[in-house]
This record gives C-alpha cells, sequence and structure tokens, in this order.
C-alpha cells in the first residue's frame, strides 16, 4: 500500500541514529564536548538550585539527545509519486535494499509518474519490478512480462541487452 509506506520505521531510524553518533563522534567531537558540557552545567544547576536534592545522570549520549529532540525524516511530498520516488532512495541509500515490488501501482499512479519512478530507479542503481493486473502499452524502457491465467509467458517487449540490478539500469 503506497499510502502506507514509513519514513520513520525502525530500520531507517536506527541506521540515521547510527550514522548521526558516528558522524557526531568523528566530524563533530570538539562541537559535541562542548554542547554536552554545557547542557550537563546547565542540569546541574538547575538541580541544585531545586529545594530537594536532586540527581542526574552523568553521562549523555548522542542517540538520546537525537530521540529528546525527535530527529526524523522529512518525508514531505507533493504526490504520491514522489513519496515512492522518495522511499525507494532513502531504502536504498540507508539499507542497501536493490529490489523494489510494487503491487497494482497504475491503481494509484499515472503511466507518466510510474516513468518516473522507473528513471529514479535506475539513477538509483535498484531494480523495480511491478506487478500489475492490466497492462498498459506506454511502458517504454521496461521489459513487459505477462503471465495468463494458464500460466503462459509472453514477453511482450524484451530489453535491448539482459539488465541485472548491479548493472546500474534497472529492470
Amino acid at each position: 500500500n503506497p499510502y502506507a509506506v514509513d519514513f520513520n520505521n525502525r530500520k531507517f531510524m536506527k541506521k540515521i541514529y547510527s550514522d548521526l553518533c558516528d558522524i557526531s563522534i568523528t566530524e563533530k567531537a570538539m562541537q559535541l564536548k562542548i554542547a554536552l558540557t554545557e547542557m550537563q552545567a546547565f542540569i546541574d544547576k538547575l538541580c541544585f538550585d531545586y529545594p530537594i536534592a536532586l540527581g542526574c545522570a552523568t553521562e549523555i549520549k548522542v542517540g538520546d539527545l537525537l530521540k529528546l529532540y525527535n530527529v526524523s525524516v522529512d518525508a514531505r511530498a507533493d504526490n504520491m509519486a514522489e513519496r515512492l520516488t522518495n522511499y525507494i532512495q532513502l531504502s536504498s541509500r540507508l539499507l542497501g535494499n536493490k529490489v523494489f515490488v510494487l503491487v497494482n501501482l497504475r491503481s494509484y499512479l499515472m503511466d507518466s509518474e510510474i516513468l518516473k519512478i522507473h528513471e529514479t530507479v535506475q539513477y538509483e542503481n535498484v531494480a523495480l519490478l511491478l506487478v500489475e493486473s492490466s497492462f498498459s502499452a506506454d511502458s517504454s524502457n521496461m521489459s513487459v512480462v505477462i503471465i495468463d491465467k494458464d500460466r503462459c509467458v509472453i514477453n511482450l517487449k524484451a530489453p535491448e541487452k539482459t539488465l541485472t540490478p548491479d548493472q546500474g539500469d534497472g529492470f
């Protein structure tokens, strides 16, 4: 269901948080140390000034800060095709997914939008398998295979060359 695409699912967020933690430790180490020291001093002062004795954790982790500030993927998109394109790019880049299977996409999108998604998967060097219940003649640059009710395989358009995901052209 293209409407249920979740940009902030656990796998994405785990990878993003891990990457941000690595960046903060390697590339932004000095900024991180200053920020954490200032935050710790503020919290210590706040607790000290309170009329009841309070304590707090002395070590703050970057991952905890990311969760505190609710760091998440900005998934704004103008239309469903753009949303799916963004999801494919994110999934490919973060998780290394190389094959995407979309069922009855023509029920949700026009052929021109599907072709834009196809261009994206070619650019991202991933394969796209569209499983449809009907055929559209406007499927240029795509290999079209029909499997009828008798399980006969009919190749309507064969690609000019055999393509694999690691060749960079998609399917």
